[in-house]
């Protein structure tokens, strides 16, 4: 009975309605090779946008009211709004002359400030040079100018050895990444293995890689462990669960480049197991 709320209703179709400019942006970021800094851009656009609607809230809300009120004729919902009071603790309760004045001062705008505060508080303006790290890599050296070089080294200047030296580390990073002919799939991971000769790069990739920017990591860990930490595995200790879970999350990243026999030979390294008769006719 609670759905056939009018108010109910109207949460729904306002979410709807707003979470739909943050879907793409949500998307992104929950990838695992997300580009932060056009992500960052997007942000910037996407709290615009809500600023604009926020200013112009009354055209905006007034096709949400009436989709509402469409819905709620058709399933015989009554268009109704909470009683007032001169008091109230509990629930939004800003004075409104008609039941559309009440739903949009007291949900609709409200949401809208609380999505721009939370875009405005997550990426503001002020982390867009932190963010110029990524271009360190192959895949976005086309978008890596001097301009930005120069930001990167105003924005990291405490953290790298050697920031007057950067200009010239990055013109031998692109040098040695074309010579090895490093892909556009090459990630921070990657990169970093091969920066023993690039200290400014090697320690901006080091910060960029601890940059946290959503839990949906955390989140594949988990379900991950939900799937290996069975009944049947609870007194499994945590050097072999960590293992599994490992392979399990980067299993595509394994295919082809483990083979069973050594899988074999790594857990008969005491060379006193029954199995070692299997190694001999191998």
């Amino acid at each position: 009975m609670t759905l056939l709320n009018f108010e109910i209703l109207v949460v729904a179709v306002v979410t709807q309605f707003l979470l739909g400019y943050l879907r793409p942006l949500s998307i992104e970021l929950q990838s695992e090779n997300c580009d932060l800094v056009e992500a960052h851009v997007q942000a910037r656009s996407l709290a615009a946008s809500f600023l604009e609607i926020r200013e112009h809230a009354e055209e905006a809300f007034d096709g949400l009211f009436k989709r509402a009120s469409t819905i709620a004729n058709k399933n015989d919902i009554t268009i109704n709004k909470p009683r007032t009071s001169g008091r109230q603790r509990h629930r939004a309760n800003a004075a409104a002359e008609t039941v559309e004045q009440h739903y949009r001062i007291n949900i609709c705008i409200p949401l809208i400030d609380h999505i721009i505060k939370h875009l405005n508080d997550r990426l503001p303006d002020d982390i867009k040079p932190m963010l110029y790290g990524f271009y360190l890599l192959p895949r976005y050296f086309c978008k890596l100018t001097e301009d930005i070089i120069g930001s990167i080294a105003n924005e990291y200047i405490n953290d790298i050895p050697y920031p007057d030296d950067l200009p010239q580390e990055v013109h031998r990073w692109k040098t040695f990444t074309s010579i090895k002919e490093i892909g556009s799939k090459f990630t921070i991971e990657q990169a970093i293995k091969h920066t023993q000769f690039y200290p400014n790069i090697r320690q901006i990739l080091l910060l960029l890689l601890a940059l946290p920017v959503g839990s949906c990591s955390c989140e594949r860990s988990f379900s991950a462990l939900r799937r290996l930490k069975t009944w049947n595995r609870s007194t499994m200790t945590e050097n072999r669960l960590c293992g599994l879970a490992m392979l399990h999350i980067h299993r595509s990243d394994n295919v082809g480049n483990i083979e069973g026999i050594e899988v074999l030979k790594r857990w008969d390294s005491s060379g006193h197991r029954k199995i070692a008769l299997a190694f001999d006719k191998a």
